[in-house]
Order: structure tokens, then sequence, then C-alpha cells
């Protein structure tokens, strides 16, 4: 699920959503919602909650997010 392979296409495997999803948040920080709205503006197969959870958990256990008062921000 991580990394696409013969049943999951490179463009529904985590690692590649993940990288979508990095450049939108900011320093500053976004809500969940504006940033789930903001990476499915993006894409052309819109992903499920479930998912986009998925990948903020990936990029969170990486180091690359960080969440405070309900606000994700990228961690430098």
């Amino acid at each position: 699920m991580i990394l696409p392979n013969k049943v999951i296409k490179p463009n529904e495997s985590l690692l590649y959503l993940s990288s979508r999803i990095l450049p939108k948040v900011t320093p500053v920080g976004i809500s969940f919602d504006e940033l789930y709205d903001s990476v499915n503006l993006s894409l052309t197969p819109r992903i499920g909650v479930e998912k986009f959870i998925l990948c903020l958990n990936f990029l969170y256990i990486l180091g690359k997010l960080e969440v405070q008062n309900e606000i994700v921000k990228v961690k430098l």
C-alpha cells in the first residue's frame, strides 16, 4: 500500500499521494479540512478520507509533519 505493486497503481500509492500533500502544507499551518479540499482539487482521482489520513500518518512518522491544536504544519 505504501509502494506501488501489481495491484496498487503508482498514483494510488501512499508514497505518491504523500508527495502531493506535502507541498500544500505550510510552516504557518492549515486545517485538516482545508488541506483535504486543497489536495483533492489538484488530484484527478479524488482520494477518500481514510487514505488521506493514512498519508498524513505516513508523513508524521517520517517526521515531516506536526500537529498542534488541530492545525497541520510542515516540520522543517
